[in-house]
């Protein structure tokens, strides 16, 4: 069904005007070409009347203070790094133990982001309790972010038991050429989110597919191509899809991983000898057109975007500051991979890594275990990083720096208010303790 055919540009140059990328730019061919298929059989389901589109003017110049209520126009150090903080944990209902800890932290202030995993994930109808009951925890503090990996094909946390049905990868939605199908594929992965309160989808991927024994990009179909023009054309529809239904976008994973020989999962990964300057492209592309949300920053080490010691890019001043920020002009929040991965927390202290990211650059710290010895992340992080501005290694400044992003960024996002017979009274009760829920077993984000 997917043999190649000849060459057939012309799907792109007809759907460019869609996407505000002029029609030339997609003859310098350097991969593989695009050609038009059938329809891939997504099943979209209609929208009900209060999934009707909203546009989020995410490139729009917004002042800070828009993201009321719950912003604080001189927040205090733990307000400013609690909005930088991104977590997993464990529990699938509003009750389970580490759901209400979570809870106090985020109606605290102490936690500004969270990303649900497989671990996370009940029937449709507990997953909307649980995500209701954490937007509800935040209702006084600046919005939360809902975070997840819904990329379509192999990367696809919800499915079947949340109600969603499976969705093409992206290179099977590029190798079909039909852009009117890849803007339906992604709006009705947008309208699943929006359904569910998850308003931050961890995607477009923008890694080119240099690498074909890549193990984690090109084995898993994550990319949309080795063109960086036309990986650009799909990733725009995926974030125009996702902003029309309210949901924020991540590009992934800054400078790229598509030519790699390894997995930053598992272990350190050295890009340095595969690595080619096209594979910053994409971002250059997305970021002349408005297209940038936010970029995630993967852990891949390249002698020349590195700060020295083999520091990997999440960590590296010269790949954020001076190659996502001054080169590609990208001046928005930048989120780190999970420094829980193989490849930083085999090689760093929870401690450093932290220290480290924010150094670099990072204005959101993700992390998805739940503990570091006999400390929770969350107090892990805000101790961290309370300790480096109080002896000078970090200043307040730049922590501010961080806080006004995120603020801006949760500022083209309406506040989700949760339906009253999602948030039972017992989960307003935070600290309760209703009998515990099993969780699944941990896995992998990114």
């Amino acid at each position: 069904m997917f043999k190649r055919r000849d060459t057939l540009v012309t799907v792109i140059l007809a759907g460019l005007s869609a996407v505000g990328l002029p029609s030339q730019s997609v003859l310098a061919q350097t991969g593989p070409p695009l050609t038009l298929r059938p329809s891939l059989g997504v099943e979209a389901k209609p929208a009900s009347a209060t999934d009707q589109p909203k546009q989020a003017a995410v490139g729009t110049s917004v002042p800070a203070a828009a993201a009321r209520p719950g912003h604080a126009t001189d927040p205090t150090l733990t307000e400013m790094i609690g909005q930088m903080v991104m977590v997993g944990f464990l529990g699938a209902t509003p009750g389970y133990d580490q759901v209400r800890e979570l809870r106090k932290a985020i109606r605290d202030g102490r936690v500004g982001s969270v990303i649900l995993m497989d671990r996370n994930l009940a029937r449709n109808q507990m997953l909307k309790r649980l995500v209701s009951s954490l937007h509800a925890a935040a209702s006084e503090q600046p919005k939360l972010l809902v975070g997840i990996d819904q990329e379509g094909g192999a990367v696809q946390r919800l499915r079947r038991e949340q109600g969603v049905g499976r969705y093409p990868s992206a290179w099977l939605t590029a190798r079909s050429g039909n852009l009117d199908r890849a803007r339906e594929t992604y709006e009705a992965i947008a309208r699943d989110l929006k359904r569910r309160g998850i308003n931050f989808n961890f995607g477009p991927v923008l890694d080119l597919r240099i690498n074909q024994r890549n193990p984690i990009i090109a084995r898993m179909n994550r990319s949309f191509g080795r063109n960086p023009e036309n990986v650009g054309v799909f990733a725009r529809i995926f974030v125009d899809a996702h902003r029309k239904y309210g949901v924020l976008t991540s590009a992934k994973h800054f400078p790229g991983h598509g030519s790699s020989l390894g997995d930053s999962h598992e272990g350190f990964v050295d890009i340095t000898r595969t690595w080619k300057e096209s594979e910053l492209e994409p971002y250059r592309l997305m970021r002349q057109t408005g297209h940038l949300d936010t970029v995630m920053v993967g852990h891949l080490f390249h002698r020349e975007l590195s700060d020295g010691s083999k520091l990997p890019a999440t960590l590296s001043k010269t790949a954020i500051g001076e190659t996502l920020r001054q080169r590609i002009g990208f001046n928005g929040v930048v989120i780190t991979d999970d420094l829980s991965m193989g490849a930083i927390k085999r090689n760093y202290s929870p401690a450093d890594a932290i220290e480290r990211a924010v150094i670099a650059g990072n204005d959101i710290l993700m992390l998805t275990s739940r503990a570091v010895a006999d400390e929770s992340i969350v107090d892990t992080i805000h101790r961290v990083l309370a300790k480096a501005v109080s002896e000078g290694r970090i200043t307040k400044a730049r922590i501010r720096e961080s806080y006004d992003r995120i603020i801006k960024l949760k500022s083209a996002i309406k506040r989700f208010v949760p339906e009253p017979s999602l948030v039972r009274d017992r989960d307003r009760q935070i600290e309760a303790k209703p009998p515990e829920a099993p969780a699944r077993n941990p896995e992998r984000a990114g």
